[in-house]
């Protein structure tokens, strides 16, 4: 297997078009970097808020204590859908469901142990295949060299103390890089 080469090396791009990214580091932090299960918990809260405000919730409380704390909620759920993830984190799941590896367009398909995948649609059909002599882990991630940068990028940001699984050592952290190949067909 080979490096990565360096961005400059562009013309290698469409010659290695898969890479498998080891991690080392606490698991919850790369999951909450990568920003995928926050994505879904924004759209729960989108369908929770606005089931209840269908339902009349504001019109059918009684008191103002009700309604304010129902407002304050509300604004809760607002601000923590405003911090909660960046524009990296919602390409990254838009990238998730273009490849449609499931019925619920997780990027960690269960075959994948608990790795990510992130690839281009025209190998995700492929990319179990690809990968089934390759013992994968939680802090692995497979990804096409088109969205390399953007992995690494979202797992370099620094996150709140408080969003934080884990401090220094145990921080994610990049262990290895390593060409995968393709079958003949995928070049």
């Amino acid at each position: 297997m080979h490096s990565r080469p360096h961005s400059a090396d562009a013309r290698h791009c469409k010659d290695s078009p898969v890479w498998l990214l080891r991690y080392t580091g606490n698991y919850g932090d790369i999951i909450v970097r990568l920003g995928q299960e926050a994505i879904d918990d924004n759209a729960f809260i989108d369908r929770a808020v606005n089931d209840a405000l269908k339902a009349g919730c504001m019109q059918n409380l009684r008191t103002s204590a009700a309604k304010d704390m129902v407002q304050k909620a509300i604004d809760l759920l607002d601000d923590f859908r405003a911090q909660a993830v960046s524009q990296d984190q919602i390409d990254l799941k838009a990238i998730g469901e273009r490849m449609n590896l499931s019925a619920s367009w997780t990027c960690r398909p269960t075959w994948a142990h608990g790795a990510h995948i992130f690839v281009t649609p025209a190998i995700a059909d492929e990319i179990e295949e690809i990968v089934k002599d390759v013992k994968l882990t939680k802090g692995d991630i497979i990804v096409s060299n088109g969205y390399i940068d953007l992995v690494r990028r979202v797992l370099e940001q620094r996150l709140p103390q408080e969003r934080m699984f884990a401090r220094g050592a145990r921080q994610p952290k990049l262990q290895s890089e390593q060409e995968l190949p393709l079958p003949a067909m995928s070049h």
